[in-house]
């Protein structure tokens, strides 16, 4: 995989991918698709609001070919595997989710919002806020806690506020 990632890096342009796409779809595409379907099993028992979508477009895996309309890099494709579990309560890359990153030399995992909306975006100029999204049948809400310029997904129970204040009324 980080060898088919490598070349992309050095050919990247769509003649050499159209040719390679076989060795993308073996190397790239099918164990990232396997990866989604086992961390979907795990996310059933700890996280059972964020899914992991096996769609081949508009799922879990992102799409290698960049948006490049807007970018002085018209490089066509990326040259990283990106992976995103979203939260039920979002449609799109900008719900609370955690993302996995997957590139030679750089590999890391995500937690929180990517572009937030307007509302938590309100709370991260403040400074500091919550948001919070329940599910009013499950007993675990997700909690968005902004601090500074660094959003935060915790998993907390519904009545993590009347638990979070009647605690801090005690310690006064």
């Amino acid at each position: 995989t980080f060898c088919f990632l490598d070349e992309l890096a050095v050919n990247n342009n769509r003649a050499w991918f159209e040719i390679n796409k076989p060795r993308y779809e073996e190397l790239v595409r099918e164990p990232a698709m396997d990866f989604i379907a086992e961390m979907g099993l795990a996310l059933e028992s700890f996280a059972p609001h964020f899914k992991a979508d096996l769609r081949k477009v508009g799922g879990s895996l992102m799409r290698v070919a960049r948006d490049t309309r807007f970018s002085r890099n018209k490089s066509p494709y990326k040259t990283n595997i990106g992976i995103q579990f979203r939260h039920d309560a979002g449609k799109n890359v900008h719900a609370p989710g955690y993302y996995v990153h997957v590139e030679p030399g750089e590999c890391f995992i995500g937690v929180g919002l990517w572009h937030p909306d307007a509302d938590a975006l309100f709370y991260h100029r403040m400074g500091i806020g919550w948001i919070v999204v329940e599910d009013a049948a499950d007993p675990v809400s997700v909690i968005i806690f902004i601090a500074g310029q660094i959003p935060f997904l915790c998993i907390a129970p519904v009545n993590f506020f009347q638990l979070y204040h009647a605690e801090n009324a005690q310690q006064e």
